[in-house]
C-alpha cells in the first residue's frame, strides 16, 4: 500500500462506474453465504462475511456488477446475495460535482433474522489488497487503462438523485473497530472504515434494497472518471453509531509553523498502535488510512502516555483510547488513558515517505506518524549519545562550520535519531557498532520510525533494527595517514592534563582513578601519533609537574627515554600552558626556549629551535593556544559570526607574528612552524591576518571533507593548525588530521560520571562504560595535526644571542620625612645584544610617594635618578616603589626602591624579628587575592633562600609553590596577588600561583627548605580565612613554624572587611 492518507472514497469509485449512464440492470443473483450468528457484544462483533463488488466493462460497451464472497472464510456466519437493480448519476452544477448512486437487491438466503444488515468498507494488504489505503483495487478508466491515481478524490456520500427509489443514509460513526473481519490467507486487514450503509430490518428469506452513493469532482472529460473496479467490503449486523474524535481533528491543521493542539482535554480516539515504547512510557497510536481525514496539514497519529500502567499492546493492535489531551515537550500526548483493545494483527499504516530539509511545518504535520527517510543519512552529531542516545543525521554528509571553508548544508538538513527511552545514561545503548562506539560518519538509508518530540525537540523513534553502515570505522582511522618525510612535527590537545584535583582552579581528571584513565589513554594515542616533535595544548601549567609526568607516561610505553621535554617552568598565569616534547634521538635542541609575555596572549605562546639529526635542517616549532570562543562578553568583543573574542584573537594572531620574528632573530633560521589549538575556523580572522603574515594553511592541503579537528553542536571545522613559513613551506612533505577524537562519542573518554564504574559518585552512575585504555580514540576532543619534514641542512646555522637587560639602583633602600626633603636614588641600565631604540622609564608605587624620574627615556647603557617625597600625613612605615625600564620587542629591567618614611622625625617602629613573616593575608570576592611578607630584622634579606608554598582543600602536599627572588630592605614588605585579582589589587604587588587559595587553604614560607612561617594547618580543610582581610599584629614579628597544629585567626591576627586592602604594601 503506498500514499500519506486514506482514499475512502475509492469504494465510491466502484459505485460511480456501476451508476454511470443512467441504465437499468438485468436480473442476476449474487454469491450466497453462511447464515448468520449471534452478534459478540462488548469489543467483539462478528462479521457476517467478506465480499468483494466487481464492476466489468473497462473498454466495453457491456457493463456487468456482481458480487461474491472473498476467498474462503471458514468463521464467516450468515447468508446474502446481491442483484443490480439500478444506476444513476447526475452533476451538482452547484459545485461542478459527480454525483453517483447504485441500488442492489439484497436477499437473507438464511434462517436467521437481520436486524440491520451494515455494509463496511475495509482496506487490505498483501497480494491481490487494496490501493493505498483504501477498499478499492483494480480501478480502470473506460479505455481499460489505470485510474488508481483518481482514486483518492472520490468520498461516500448519500444519493439524493430524485430517480433513486431507495436512498440510503451514508453513517458516519459506526462502532465498527470490534468487527472481526476474516480474510483469506495471503491478505491482511489494514483497516475497518467507520463510514458505510445500513439496511433495514431483513428477515429470513427476506430481500431489501440498499443504495451505495458516491461523490467526486467532475473531470471535463467523463473519460477521465474511473470506470471500473472491485471494492472488498464486510458486513455486520446491526453496528451502531459511537462517539469518535479523529486524530487529525485533535491535532488540527498546521497550515505554517508550529502549532498545539486542536482538540484538548477529555477525547476518545480509535486506531492502530504503530510503536509500543516501554522506554518512553507510551505508544504511539495513528489513525486507520482508510478513516484519515486526507487532510496534509494535519497529522494523523499521537501519543499516548500511560506512565506504570500500560497496557499489554503489540504493534498492529486496534485501540480505542479516552483520556486527556494535552501539549507536552512540543508534542500532543494523550495522559490518563483508558484503553480497550479491539483487534490484533493490523498491517501498520504506511510510513510517509520524507525527505531533508524537514521545516518546522513538516515537522509538526507528521507528529506521532509513521515516517520513513529513503535518502542515506550521515551522523554529525554524538554529542549526547551516551547521555541520551540520540545520534543527528544529515542528509549532505558531515556537516561543516560555515566559517570552515566547506559548502556547508543548512541546520534544516539534519534530524534528530532517538533510543525510545527518556531514561539518562543507560547502560544498554543502542546502535553501538562492532567496535564498541558510533562515529560521526557512520550512515544509514531506508531509516524508518515514528516522528515525535521530546523536550520540545522533534526526532524520530526509530521503528526496528537501525542499521548503520560503519562508514567512518576506527579499523580506517587506527594510524595517522602517511605524511612522508625524515621528520613527523604534530600538535595534540590533551584535554586538560592536571596532576592534580579538587582545587578551585583544577580543569582536569576529579580524581585518582580518573587521573590514572587519562595518563593510559593519552599515552596509548600519542605514543601511536609518533611524532618526532609535538607541540601540546592544555596542559596544567604548575610548573613543569604535569608535562614531565605525561612524559614520563609516554616513556613508560614507548621505552626510556624516547621522549623529553622542553622544560619551561609555569608561562602565564592561566591555568593551563602550551608545551613542546621531543624525542631526543630524533633532533637535537638548538638555544633555549622562548616565551613572549604580552599581555594579549590568553596563554603565552612557547618557541623551541631543533636540528634534525637525519639531515642537519634546523627550524622552530611555535606552540599556541589562542583566546577560546567561550565565556562571551555581554558588548564589546562579541559574536558577530566567527565566535566572541575574535577581535582578540586578531590581536593575539597579529601579535605573534611579531614573535616569529623574534624567533626567527634568536635563531638564525628562517623555517618556523606555528602550531596549535588557534580557537578560529580556517576562514577566520586570525587565520587570515597569519596568511598575510607570509604564512602557508598546511590543514588546507588536506581533502576538503577531511578538514577538521573539531566537532561543535553537530558542525564540524578545524580549530587546530599547521602554518608554515615561506622558506618551509616547499619543505613540507604531507599533513594529515587524524580523526581520533572528533568522530567519538564523548562517553568513551576517561571521565567516570554518570557511569556504572568504580570512581563514579552520586545517584545517576548507571551509564556504559566505552573508556578502552588500549586503543587511542576519544583521548581529547580536538584531532591531533601531523605533518611531514624534509629540512634542508643548515650547515653551521648559529642562532642570534638573545638581548638581555639590567637595572640596578643605587642607594636602593632610602629613608624620607613626611613632608620633608626629597632624597634619590641613581639607577643604571646594562644592556647588550640588543640594537633598538632607547628604554622608556616608569614608576609605580601604591603608597601616594611622589617619584619623579629625571629623564622619562634612557639609552640602553645609561644612569638616570629617581627622587622621592612623601606628602605630609604619609603614615610612617616602609614602601616599595618599582622602577622599570622598557625596550623594543618587550624587554624590560625593573629595580625596586624601598623607602621608609619617618613622621616628625620619628623613626618607623623598631625591627626586631629574626626572620621574614607573613604580614597580610586578603581573601577577598571573586579573585581578589593577595598575601604580604615582612622584614621584622635589621639585616636586608636575600628572597632566593626563601619559598612559598599553597595546600589546597586539606592537601598534605603543596598544589602551587612560588620561588622568591630579588631582596627585602630592613623594614619593608613583598606582596603576591592573584593574576585575576581587579587592576587596584593587582598592581600592589607581583602575580603568583600561590594565591589561588578560597579560605580553606594553607600557606606554609620556608627558608632553606625549613619552615619559618605559616598560616593555616597542613592536611585540614577549614574555613579560616574566607572573605576577609587579616593582618598580623603589630606586636608579632616571629613565624609559626609548626604548620601541622591547630590554627586560630584571633590569636596572632586582626580581621577587617573583605575586599580590604587599602593598608596592603606598608607594615
Amino acid at each position: 500500500m503506498s500514499g500519506k492518507r486514506a482514499a475512502n472514497a475509492l469504494l465510491l469509485a466502484g459505485l460511480l462506474a456501476l451508476s454511470a449512464c443512467g441504465s437499468q440492470q438485468p436480473a442476476g443473483t449474487g454469491a450466497a453465504v453462511p447464515a448468520p450468528g449471534p452478534v459478540t457484544s462488548g469489543t467483539s462483533r462478528s462479521s457476517l462475511g467478506v465480499y468483494q463488488l466487481s464492476l466489468s466493462g473497462a473498454g466495453s460497451a457491456i457493463k456487468q456488477a456482481s458480487v461474491q464472497r472473498l476467498g474462503a472464510q471458514a468463521t464467516e456466519v450468515g447468508g446474502l446475495s446481491f442483484k443490480s437493480n439500478n444506476y444513476g448519476y447526475y452533476v451538482d452544477s452547484s459545485n461542478n460535482t459527480l454525483r453517483m448512486w447504485a441500488t442492489f437487491d439484497v436477499t437473507n438466503t438464511s434462517d436467521q433474522p437481520l436486524a440491520a444488515p451494515t455494509f463496511i468498507p475495509v482496506d487490505t494488504e498483501g497480494a491481490g489488497g487494496t490501493i493505498g489505503t483504501t477498499a478499492f483495487k483494480n480501478v480502470r478508466y473506460f479505455d481499460g487503462s489505470d485510474a488508481s491515481s483518481r482514486a483518492p478524490l472520490l468520498a461516500f456520500d448519500s444519493s439524493n438523485d430524485p430517480k433513486t427509489a431507495v436512498k440510503t443514509q451514508l453513517l458516519r460513526d459506526l462502532d465498527s473497530g470490534s468487527v472481526q473481519v476474516n480474510l483469506p490467507a495471503g491478505l491482511q486487514l489494514a483497516g475497518t472504515s467507520h463510514t458505510g450503509w445500513k439496511m433495514g430490518a431483513l428477515p429470513a428469506g427476506a430481500t431489501g434494497q440498499v443504495t451505495l452513493a458516491a461523490s467526486i469532482p467532475a473531470a471535463s472529460n467523463s473519460q477521465d472518471n474511473p470506470f471500473s473496479f472491485d471494492l472488498v467490503f464486510t458486513v455486520a449486523d446491526n453496528v451502531p453509531s459511537t462517539t469518535l474524535t479523529n486524530i487529525g481533528a485533535v491535532q488540527g491543521q498546521t497550515p505554517g509553523g508550529d502549532r498545539p493542539a486542536a482538540l484538548t482535554g477529555a477525547q476518545t480516539i480509535e486506531g492502530v498502535v504503530t510503536a509500543v515504547e516501554p522506554g518512553l512510557s507510551g505508544f504511539f497510536v495513528q489513525e486507520e488510512g482508510i478513516d484519515a481525514d486526507r487532510d496534509e496539514t494535519t497529522s494523523d497519529g499521537l501519543f499516548v502516555y500511560c506512565a506504570a500502567s500500560c497496557p499489554a499492546l503489540s504493534a498492529g493492535d486496534r485501540v480505542r483510547v479516552s483520556g486527556t489531551v494535552a501539549e507536552y515537550g512540543g508534542a500532543t500526548q494523550m495522559t490518563a488513558p483508558t484503553v480497550t483493545k479491539l483487534l490484533s494483527g493490523l498491517a501498520l499504516p504506511p510510513a510517509a515517505e520524507l525527505k531533508l530539509p524537514l521545516d518546522k511545518t513538516q515537522q509538526e504535520r507528521y507528529e506521532g506518524m509513521r515516517v520513513r527517510f529513503p535518502e542515506t543519512l550521515t551522523i554529525t552529531n554524538n554529542y549526547t549519545y551516551g547521555r541520551y542516545g540520540q545520534l543527528d543525521l544529515s542528509n549532505a554528509g558531515r556537516m561543516f562550520n560555515p566559517t570552515n571553508g566547506n559548502a556547508s548544508a543548512s541546520e534544516q538538513s539534519t534530524i534528530t535519531l532517538d533510543d525510545g527511552v527518556s531514561a539518562q545514561n543507560p547502560l544498554d545503548l543502542n546502535y553501538l557498532s562492532a567496535e564498541r562506539t558510533r562515529r560521526t560518519g557512520d550512515t544509514v538509508t531506508g531509516l524508518s520510525g515514528v516522528w515525535h518530540s521530546v523536550a520540545n525537540q522533534p526526532m524520530l523513534e526509530p521503528e526496528g533494527a537501525v542499521e548503520f553502515v560503519s562508514a567512518n570505522s576506527r579499523a580506517s582511522n587506527a594510524l595517522p595517514h602517511d605524511v612522508g618525510g625524515s621528520l613527523r612535527v604534530g600538535g595534540a590537545n590533551v584535554l586538560n592534563y592536571f596532576t592534580t584535583y579538587g582545587g578551585s582552579t583544577d580543569r582536569g581528571a576529579n580524581n585518582a582513578g580518573e587521573l590514572a584513565r587519562q595518563r593510559a589513554k593519552m599515552a596509548t594515542t600519542l605514543t601511536t601519533l609518533n611524532a618526532d616533535v609535538l607541540s601540546l595544548m592544555e596542559v596544567q601549567n604548575n610548573g613543569d609537574t604535569a608535562l614531565n609526568d605525561l612524559v614520563a607516561a609516554l616513556n613508560e610505553k614507548a621505552g626510556a627515554g624516547t621522549y623529553a621535554a622542553v622544560t619551561t617552568g609555569s608561562v602565564g598565569t592561566d591555568a593551563i600552558k602550551v608545551a613542546i616534547i621531543y624525542k631526543p634521538s630524533k633532533v637535537t635542541p638548538v638555544g633555549q626556549f622562548m616565551t613572549d609575555n604580552n599581555s594579549v596572549f590568553s596563554r603565552p605562546p612557547v618557541a623551541q629551535t631543533f636540528r634534525d639529526k637525519t639531515t642537519g635542517g634546523v627550524f622552530s616549532v611555535i606552540a599556541n593556544h589562542l583566546k577560546s570562543k567561550g565565556s562571551c562578553p555581554t558588548s564589546g568583543d562579541v559574536d558577530t559570526g566567527q565566535g566572541c573574542w575574535n577581535q582578540l584573537r586578531v590581536r593575539q594572531a597579529q601579535a605573534l607574528l611579531g614573535f616569529v620574528d623574534t624567533v626567527k632573530q634568536k635563531s638564525g633560521d628562517q623555517d618556523v612552524l606555528l602550531l596549535g589549538d588557534f580557537n578560529a575556523y580556517g576562514a577566520e580572522d586570525p587565520i587570515k591576518v597569519l596568511q598575510g603574515g607570509g604564512f602557508e594553511s598546511l590543514n588546507l592541503r588536506i581533502p576538503a571533507e577531511d578538514r577538521y579537528s573539531y566537532q561543535f553542536n553537530g558542525l564540524f571545522g578545524y580549530l587546530d593548525h599547521a602554518l608554515a613559513s615561506q622558506n618551509l613551506s616547499a619543505q613540507v612533505s604531507g599533513i594529515t588530521e587524524w580523526h581520533v577524537n572528533s568522530d567519538e562519542p564523548v562517553i568513551a573518554d576517561y571521565n567516570t560520571e554518570f557511569k556504572k564504574v568504580a570512581g563514579c559518585t552520586g545517584t545517576n552512575c548507571t551509564g556504559i562504560d566505552l573508556f578502552d585504555p588500549t586503543n587511542p580514540f576519544r583521548a581529547s576532543d580536538h584531532d591531533p595535526v601531523l605533518v611531514g619534514l624534509n629540512l634542508t641542512a643548515d650547515a653551521g646555522t648559529t642562532p642570534t644571542p638573545a638581548p638581555t637587560t639590567a637595572l640596578s639602583a643605587n642607594p636602593s633602600a632610602l629613608t624620607v620625612t613626611a613632608g620633608g626633603a626629597a632624597v634619590s636614588s641613581t639607577l643604571t641600565t646594562s644592556t647588550q645584544n640588543y640594537s633598538g631604540a632607547d628604554f622608556t622609564v616608569s614608576t609605580q608605587n601604591s603608597a601616594g610617594l611622589t617619584v619623579a624620574p629625571s629623564a622619562t627615556s634612557v639609552s640602553p647603557n645609561g644612569t638616570f635618578t629617581v627622587s622621592v617625597t612623601a606628602p605630609a600625613g604619609t603614615a610612617a612605615g616602609t614602601y616599595p616603589v618599582t622602577v622599570t625600564t622598557t625596550g623594543a620587542g618587550g624587554l624590560t629591567a625593573t629595580a625596586t626602591l624601598n623607602v621608609t618614611v619617618s613622621v616628625g622625625g620619628t623613626p618607623p617602629p623598631s625591627s626586631t624579628g629574626s626572620d621574614l613573616i607573613i604580614s597580610e593575608y586578603v581573601e577577598g570576592t571573586s579573585n581578589n587575592k593577595a598575601l604580604e611578607f615582612y622584614n621584622p630584622t635589621a639585616n636586608t634579606l636575600d628572597l632566593s633562600a626563601y619559598t612559598v608554598e599553597l595546600y589546597a582543600n586539606g592537601a598534605t602536599k603543596a598544589t602551587n609553590t612560588q620561588k622568591l627572588t630579588g631582596s627585602l630592605a630592613p623594614g619593608a614588605v613583598l606582596v603576591l596577588v592573584n593574576g585575576s585579582a581587579v587592576p587596584e589589587l593587582k598592581a600592589r604587588g607581583t602575580v603568583s600561583s600561590v594565591t589561588n587559595f578560597n579560605g580553606d587553604d594553607a600557606i606554609v614560607l620556608k627558608k632553606s627548605g625549613v619552615v619559618i612561617d605559616s598560616f593555616g594547618q597542613v592536611g585540614v580543610q577549614s574555613m579560616w580565612g574566607a572573605d576577609v582581610t587579616l593582618r598580623r599584629k603589630s606586636g608579632i614579628v616571629s613565624g609559626d613554624s609548626n604548620p601541622n597544629d591547630p590554627f586560630s585567626a584571633a590569636t596572632e591576627w586582626d580581621s577587617f572587611p573583605v575586599d580590604t586592602f587599602d593598608g596592603l604594601g606598608s607594615r
